[in-house]
């Protein structure tokens, strides 16, 4: 319990971490951010590598990408961040409502992003077999679409022990 935990380090000048050390939290998320680069990065220069060597980018027939859905995507994933980062903040100063609705609020303004994306994409004019654009296109997509889908999984898993109680302004390693 956290009584016991507190008389113990008080005792003993020992600090208890049921959940783990920040810094080995830290550097396994920066870990996993930087593998995620390394992967994105590899994606990005295959298609600019593909561009490159193409004498018409898009392929003839394919119309330039509009930009309207996919910046208004990107606009609520920002804001699902800074919903997200409110969260965290409720949860350092032990107000337990704040984290609850903010990570609630950053999952459905997630969904809603892949919603307007996924709006978009029904309406692209070719498929991954059409030629290496199409391709490409479909890759990173995917890619995306598999960081989104596993970022909303954590933080469902986040918002079921959350509703259960286990965090609190001493112990919230698993939010950061």
């Amino acid at each position: 319990s956290t009584d016991a935990e507190l008389a113990f380090e008080r005792e003993h000048g020992i600090p208890v971490r049921p959940n783990g050390s920040r810094i080995v939290s830290n550097w396994a998320m920066n870990l996993m951010i930087l593998l995620v680069a390394i992967a994105l990065s590899s994606l990005l220069f295959s298609y600019f590598y593909i561009r490159i060597e193409s004498p018409a980018w898009p392929p003839v027939g394919i119309p330039l990408p509009g930009l309207l859905w996919p910046a208004i995507s990107t606009g609520v994933f920002i804001i699902s961040g800074g919903v997200l980062w409110g969260a965290r903040r409720g949860i350092r100063q032990d107000n337990q409502t704040q984290l609850q609705m903010g990570l609630a609020g950053g999952f459905l303004l997630g969904v809603a992003a892949i919603g307007v994306l996924g709006y978009d994409v029904w309406q692209v004019p070719f498929t991954h077999e059409t030629h290496a654009y199409g391709s490409l296109f479909y890759a990173l997509l995917g890619f995306l679409l598999l960081i989104v889908l596993g970022g909303l999984f954590q933080n469902a898993l986040t918002q079921l022990w959350t509703w259960q109680g286990n965090y609190s302004a001493r112990e919230y390693v698993a939010i950061d």
